[in-house]
């Protein structure tokens, strides 16, 4: 029965709603780990959580009763996808327009149209949302970390975050997070798949080999996968925390124990420093470990998200990869991706122009600097009327770090174009979350997406012949609009609109020198609706079978899909083509 303060069953229920009717926040147990709660209608209740969490400006979940109750917040269909998403056993967060006038602080998704929301699940919940306005439900732990599911932890480990703690007494053995859905054009695209979709398999079209897929680093999921069926792991979290990295441990061990599968062989990430990648390394023993180039796994996840065989008669796809990062062969930061791809390989037949990515890290936490990059890549002068010009106050250093190429790194990243343009619109010059300028580039977008000024502007991304796409001619029309004073949202479709009309001219120019009719769309670019949506619409207008998620993200929570499935393609072919060559690691 529930507990709180000393108090047990009604009692304890009657003293925690009256701390969340006060503004406090309350430790709440759920099935998969405990829960911080507050009145999410009250501003203060909800910056004091946003605070103590750490959590910058990123969004948080909003917990109600039913759906009459999810009707008042946010909009959809009474009867539709996402009613039956939000009332379905699996209990998803469901990302949706809040409506106009809804009693949510502000503080609850600052800078983003959308709610994410989901329903009571555990009759904990119901009684503690019985009769009363909606809760924030963000998951109990400090940014970043493992989500907490031991009593005693959670009393010690939110001691600084929570006012009081309601229990009950079911021990909680595996942490599991919320799952988080969208829906695109009334089709699933999955953000996080975690409770209640997580361990479920995913099936596969090819039979594989007993393997370990270790993922990647940020919001890090791992695959498991022997014969017909893959499973994924709920969602582990980054893994530059040593929390993470122990949580890692734990739910692989579980894993292994609920499936059966003692892998035979390991698929991890090319890149040198994943944590990831060394955890393969350091529990491979004498098993192979399978080395996989991220972009390539990102279009193997989606062509296995869609069931297709690794000896498909259309052969391989065109596969675009847009995410932030992923480390490139030839040493560059890729995420401006075009590959003719299947399982068994990948040729990089174009991708984003190069520009330097000054400081690492610190280039994509400050949008104004990649802005001011791409600008100077463009050979456009860095005006001080231009938001991100002005907002840049570290100018003359960041002028001479691109000069002299200090700590820069070459980057094709879509991501990082996203960063540049909310910048230079005025939208989003310094981050708190990651994607937090793109997401709220689309947010900006989504109002004007459908206007005749937004849809037919001639911005350009060129396609040029040597495989390049070059966004200068769109980063020029950007300038002279932001300094002829446009609406920032009308850049931002203006935007949206010229990056999927790149997509639909490079897939076609692609289709009549190969032949290649499917395009694959993946990386964590496409968990953008308003850019997925656009570039399904027109690939499909010029006779393309597009193929994107559904079953698992298109972000590097997916990633150990497409891992797995190279990883037992190439183990195919090393037992039936011995001259083929797979990439070995050496540590």
């Amino acid at each position: 029965g529930p507990r709180a303060g000393g108090l047990i069953g009604e009692q304890a229920m009657r003293r925690a709603r009256q701390l969340l009717a006060d503004g406090g926040v309350l430790a709440v147990k759920g099935i998969g780990g405990y829960h911080l709660a507050c009145d999410a209608g009250n501003e203060a209740a909800v910056s004091t959580l946003r605070k103590r969490k750490d959590r910058g400006d990123k969004p948080f979940a909003v917990m109600v009763a039913d759906l009459a109750a999810a009707a008042e917040i946010v909009e959809f269909e009474p009867v539709g996808p996402a009613a039956a998403l939000l009332t379905g056993a699996r209990r998803p967060i469901v990302l949706l327009p809040r409506r106009r006038g809804s009693p949510i602080a502000d503080a609850v998704a600052p800078g983003n149209p959308d709610l994410g929301v989901l329903l009571a699940y555990t009759p904990l919940h119901a009684l503690l949302l019985a009769g009363r306005a909606p809760l924030v439900m963000t998951s109990g732990n400090l940014s970043g970390e493992p989500i907490i599911t031991d009593d005693q932890q959670a009393l010690d480990r939110l001691a600084g975050l929570a006012d009081g703690w309601l229990m009950h007494d079911r021990p909680i053995h595996v942490p599991c997070d919320d799952s988080v859905i969208r829906l695109v054009d009334g089709a699933e695209l999955p953000v996080r798949r975690s409770r209640g979709y997580a361990p479920l398999p995913v099936a596969l079209a090819d039979p594989v080999p007993a393997t370990l897929a270790t993922g990647g680093d940020l919001k890090n999921t791992f695959c498991i996968a022997e014969g017909r069926y893959a499973w994924l792991s709920a969602h582990v979290g980054d893994m530059d925390d040593l929390a993470t990295w122990q949580a890692f441990e734990l739910a692989e061990a579980h894993l292994r124990a609920l499936t059966g599968v003692q892998p035979a062989q390991l698929a991890t990430d090319l890149h040198p420093g994943y944590r990831s990648a060394r955890w393969a390394i350091e529990h491979a023993g004498q098993r192979p470990v399978r080395r996989i180039q991220h972009h390539h796994a990102h279009i193997a996840s989606c062509l296995a998200d869609n069931g297709i065989a690794a000896d498909d008669p259309a052969g391989p796809v065109i596969g675009f990869a847009f995410d932030g990062t992923g480390y490139g062969p030839d040493g560059a930061s890729w995420g401006g991706e075009v590959l003719i791809a299947d399982y068994r390989g990948y040729q990089r037949v174009a991708h984003l122009r190069y520009t330097a990515l000054p400081g690492g890290d610190a280039g994509v936490r400050n949008p104004c600097r990649m802005a001011l990059s791409h600008l100077r890549s463009a050979g456009l002068d860095w005006d001080a009327r231009l938001p991100a010009v002005a907002a840049c106050t570290e100018r003359e250093q960041l002028a001479a770090q691109l000069e002299r190429s200090l700590n820069c790194v070459p980057t094709s990243s879509v991501g990082r174009l996203f960063d540049a343009v909310s910048s230079l619109v005025g939208i989003c010059h310094r981050t708190s979350y990651q994607a937090q300028a793109a997401i709220e580039l689309e947010g900006q977008a989504r109002a004007f997406i459908e206007q005749p000024a937004a849809i037919d502007s001639g911005y350009l991304i060129d396609c040029l012949p040597s495989g390049e796409l070059d966004p200068s001619p769109l980063l020029a029309a950007i300038v002279t609009d932001v300094l002829a004073g446009l609406q920032p949202g009308l850049i931002a479709a203006r935007f949206h609109h010229a990056l999927a009309a790149a997509v639909a001219e490079c897939a076609q120019r692609l289709r009549s020198e190969r032949g290649q009719n499917r395009v694959a769309l993946s990386g964590g670019v496409f968990l953008n609706g308003l850019l997925l949506s656009l570039c399904v619409r027109r690939l499909g207008e010029r006779g393309f079978q597009v193929l994107r998620h559904r079953q698992v993200p298109p972000s590097d929570a997916g990633l150990a899909l497409g891992q797995l499935v190279i990883a037992a393609q190439q183990d195919f072919d090393d037992q039936s083509k011995p001259e083929r060559a797979t990439v070995s690691v050496d540590g």
